[in-house]
């Protein structure tokens, strides 16, 4: 079992946050893969905004952050956040490798092109790394268009079609998978 969790506010020095994730991951059995975006006031009080986390049921599968790769700071801080995890299902099934990509884009940023080009290299890389391998890209898009992610291969599918945020009715809460059929 996958979840993402958009607008999570995450401060990881926050007590609240501590307790949160502690049984999340204790209690319920899943492992926490955060990308908050705290930042300090001019008074020098914590406040956050945006922000994601994917959350891997550690009963079904193995999941880890890929290490190898290295999230530029625009892309891993305050104003939009990337993570990528590798994970691995306990059971034998039909997905042997599941890369998990989880983005929180933040609204009227102007990285995207930062943004597009770190997805489309980093799903290359895996790709030829990892033969057979999955993707999973989801998260807070904003207006962040997977456009010319779905370019990069013929597979990749944007599975949301109606609104996710309200009010305005718009879909920026996206899933963009070559396993649409899992969904």
């Amino acid at each position: 079992t996958i979840a993402s969790v958009s607008e999570t506010w995450e401060v990881p020095e926050s007590i609240h946050h501590s307790l949160v994730k502690q049984d999340l991951e204790h209690n319920m059995g899943y492992k926490w893969f955060g990308g908050g975006r705290p930042k300090v006031t001019e008074n020098g009080e914590w406040t956050q905004g945006g922000g994601h986390a994917i959350l891997v049921n550690i009963a079904h599968m193995d999941a880890n952050k890929i290490k190898e790769i290295v999230v530029p700071e625009p892309l891993s801080g305050r104003l939009s956040s990337v993570v990528w995890i590798k994970a691995v299902p306990k059971v034998k099934c039909n997905i042997s490798i599941l890369i998990i990509v989880g983005i929180y884009f933040k609204p009227n940023h102007k990285i995207k092109s930062m943004l597009n080009d770190h997805l489309a290299m980093n799903f290359h890389y895996l790709k030829s790394k990892y033969n057979p391998v999955n993707f999973l890209f989801l998260g807070d898009f904003n207006e962040f268009s997977p456009n010319l992610l779905l370019l990069q291969a013929s597979s990749l599918r944007q599975l949301v079609h109606y609104p996710t945020c309200f009010p305005g009715g718009s879909s920026i809460d996206l899933i963009v998978t070559n396993i649409g059929g899992h969904y």
